[in-house]
């Protein structure tokens, strides 16, 4: 199958090509020599970048505490979790576990630490949980509470 071009058409595409060769030439427009890499420095700080911005951006579903002050809630009313702790362990196992990855990105230094000690603190305050002992449960919750809101402050000097 062969498509006839307008003659209008012909030249209105000859006329772009003359265009372009014209304005390539008035800028001394030039290809020449080979490309070079990007500076590996560069492309590990765009990476880790991406990466911050990354992990950061799911922080809001990784440290929901609905749940755990519903389980709270019912704690304080019936002095019992009435079940809502295993439900509240298997979150926490989940959000450990993506911490855990994040702070395994390659990311800057101050916020993979910071990913780690979250992950940490998670992790107190679930064995506190499956041990039942309200005063670490609560004492667990407070150091979890501000090393979340530590976590948020450094992410919010990546955006």
């Amino acid at each position: 199958m062969t498509h006839k071009i307008a003659p209008s058409r012909r030249r209105q595409v000859a006329a772009a090509l003359v265009a372009v060769a014209a304005a390539a030439g008035l800028t001394g427009c030039t290809v020449s020599g080979k490309a070079k890499a990007p500076n590996p420095q560069i492309v590990t700080q765009y990476v880790q970048k991406h990466n911050a911005e990354t992990q950061c951006a799911q922080l809001s579903d990784w440290l929901s505490s609905v749940n755990y002050n519903r389980m709270i809630d019912h704690y304080n009313a019936n002095q019992n979790f009435g079940g809502l702790d295993k439900q509240i362990i298997a979150e926490l196992d989940k959000t450990i576990v993506s911490l855990r990855a994040a702070a395994a990105k390659d990311m800057p230094a101050d916020l993979k630490t910071q990913f780690g000690k979250v992950a940490d603190v998670y992790k107190t305050q679930r064995d506190a949980l499956a041990g039942g002992n309200i005063d670490q449960i609560n004492a667990s919750a407070r150091e979890r509470n501000e090393a979340a809101q530590q976590l948020r402050s450094l992410c919010r000097t990546y955006y």
